[in-house]
C-alpha cells in the first residue's frame, strides 16, 4: 500500500476493516512488513501524542514504545512471517517513508515540521553510530 493507516481504511458497522483506500504509493513488489510498521507507528503516535519520529526512534532503541503498540507488534510481525528483531529495520525504513512523501507535498511542508520529523530518529541513529 505505501501509506497504510487508519486515515486510508473504511469501517464497517461491526467496527471491521471493509476497504482500504489511497492507492496512489503502492508497488506490486510492496512490502508487507512495512505497511503493518507504518500502520503501528502512525496509529500510536496519533493514539497515545507522540509524533511519528519519535515513536519510530523509541521502536529503534526499544524504550518507552507504549505496551498497546508492543503488544500490536508482537500480534502483527509473526503473521506475515517475521519477528521482533525486524522492527528496527522496519521502523527505521518507515521513517524514510514518512521523509521521501514529505518532499513531494505541495505546498512542501515547513522547516519546523522538517526538523520535528528528522530530529528524533536522527539522533537515535547517530547515537548508535
Amino acid at each position: 500500500h505505501g501509506d497504510y493507516t487508519i486515515s486510508n481504511l473504511l469501517f464497517d458497522d461491526a467496527g471491521e476493516v471493509s476497504a482500504v483506500t489511497d492507492w496512489e504509493w503502492t508497488r506490486a513488489d510492496g512490502c508487507a512488513g512495512y505497511d503493518l510498521t507504518y500502520l503501528g507507528i502512525s496509529a500510536g503516535a496519533e493514539r497515545f501524542g507522540l509524533g511519528f519520529a519519535t515513536l519510530a526512534a523509541n521502536l529503534v532503541r526499544s524504550v518507552d514504545v507504549p505496551p498497546p503498540v508492543e503488544k500490536y507488534f508482537q500480534a502483527a510481525l509473526p503473521r506475515i512471517n517475521l519477528d521482533p528483531h525486524d522492527i528496527a529495520a522496519l521502523a527505521k525504513l518507515a521513517w524514510l517513508g514518512t521523509i521521501f512523501r514529505s518532499s513531494v507535498w505541495t505546498p512542501p511542508p515547513s522547516p519546523e515540521w522538517i526538523a520535528g520529523a528528522a530530529r528524533p530518529m536522527l539522533d537515535t541513529l547517530m547515537a548508535s553510530r
